[in-house]
């Protein structure tokens, strides 16, 4: 599969999502805090689907 078409399902760490964005660290951990932002563990470790963060915010 291509880089372009599996973009989409990428998992991103909050630094990475933070810089896609381009908000601070802190202001993600507010978003996902109060729920805008879905996100899940793997492990000990927060991570994002950025199909379902783009999704999520678009709706609001």
């Amino acid at each position: 599969m291509d880089r372009a078409a599996n973009a989409s399902h990428s998992v991103l760490t909050y630094r990475e999502l933070a810089r896609h964005l381009r908000v601070t660290e802190r202001h993600l951990r507010n978003l996902v805090r109060s729920g805008e932002i879905p996100s899940f563990n793997i492990g000990r470790n927060r991570r994002f689907s950025l199909e379902e963060v783009m999704a999520a915010l678009t709706s609001h």
